[in-house]
């Protein structure tokens, strides 16, 4: 019995431990070398509302880039010109911040819809922080 409960105790602890490591790890890595291109996920998680936590985490000349979750957490970019920031910066070089879709009517969406036409995704539209 003594036993039995030093072996649970031991792997709670490596579980915790090792959950610690990847979050830990998720957050030392950089945005650019983790990222998928999927603007459909980081749109889903966005869509859901308060279920889901979408960090904007800056932008390059390309793509701007989310994190999408909180403790196990995914990097996703989006093209930038599908997507409207209320503020912009480089990778790794300002604050990311919590976004959220910004309400607008439907002439502003198909007029920014334009902006982007490489782009095979949905155009987000402007988002604000929240």
């Amino acid at each position: 019995m003594k036993r039995s409960r030093q072996l649970a105790r031991l792997l709670v602890a490596a579980l915790v431990a090792s959950v610690g490591a990847y979050a830990g790890w998720t957050r030392f890595r950089s945005p650019e070398s983790m990222a998928q291109e999927n603007p459909y996920r980081v749109w889903a998680a966005l869509a859901k509302g308060s279920n889901v936590t979408v960090h904007y985490v800056g932008s390059d000349n390309t793509h701007a880039y989310f994190r999408v979750g909180v403790v196990f957490s995914s990097y996703y970019k989006v093209p930038a010109c599908a997507v409207l920031m209320p503020e912009t910066f480089s990778v790794r070089h300002g604050r990311s911040y919590t976004v959220r879709f910004r309400v607008q009517t439907a002439e502003a969406i198909l007029r920014g819809a334009t902006r982007c036409h490489e782009n095979d995704g949905p155009f987000m539209g402007e988002l604000e922080r929240s």
